[in-house]
């Protein structure tokens, strides 16, 4: 083999076996809940995560989500190999007033690859309900 030849046979190789971290991010906001009428607005999403930068998720309505993520750390051991399956979230709540109604940046939110989380937060007769699921592509 020609050194053309395992040079392109190495490039191909490496973009095949690569795979990136994605969280499929669903939003719901529903204003008036405890008046008894209540409206409703959804957004979901895909998202790209890279590592140690935050995604914003910014909704007509003015609620903005900003998110983290990375794999959990975890100590190797000859029984385990790779990345952890636990995705460790966190990121912030903000509403339309720029007021930050739930900060999930100091807990400790571990998400298994492939199952949903709900975070719910409500306050001021408004219910946000965000649902976040990890995965590799």
């Amino acid at each position: 083999m020609t050194n053309t030849m395992k040079i392109l046979f190495f490039l191909l190789f490496t973009q095949a076996v690569s795979a990136k971290l994605y969280l499929n991010v669903s939003i719901l906001v529903k204003k008036g809940v405890n008046l008894g009428i209540t409206l409703a607005s959804e957004l979901q999403s895909v998202e790209e995560i890279r590592p140690e930068v935050p995604v914003i998720i910014k909704m007509k309505n003015g609620v903005i989500i900003e998110i983290q993520a990375s794999f959990e750390n975890i100590k190797s051991s000859s029984e385990h190999y790779g990345p952890s399956e636990n995705i460790l979230v966190i990121g912030k709540i903000i509403n339309e007033k720029g007021e930050i109604i739930r900060d999930f940046s100091k807990e400790k939110i571990l998400i298994p690859l492939n199952e949903q989380h709900l975070i719910s937060q409500e306050k001021d007769n408004q219910k946000i309900e965000l649902r976040i699921q990890p995965e590799i592509r």
